[in-house]
């Protein structure tokens, strides 16, 4: 197997374990995710709406759930 089929299996994989974990979440995060992704997708590409994530994940996290809000203060 070439290591490019090899990355490729490591992809695979982690991606079935990262739509379990999706699948596992409380709908109430899950579906508002997945709904946004599914909106932007075919305009921003999956690349992009990762990084967005991403970079969402580290400006946030170290956030505790006292200082979440169901609503963003723009949103507002």
């Amino acid at each position: 197997m070439s290591n490019m089929e090899e990355k490729m299996k490591e992809m695979d994989a982690a991606a079935d374990v990262a739509d379990k974990e999706l699948k596992a979440m409380a709908q109430i995060i899950s579906i508002p995710v997945a709904r946004w992704f599914a909106e932007h997708y075919r305009k921003a590409g999956h690349k992009r709406l990762g990084r967005v994530l991403v970079q969402f994940a580290k400006e946030t996290a170290k956030m505790n759930k006292s200082q979440m809000t169901e609503v963003h203060d723009d949103d507002e």
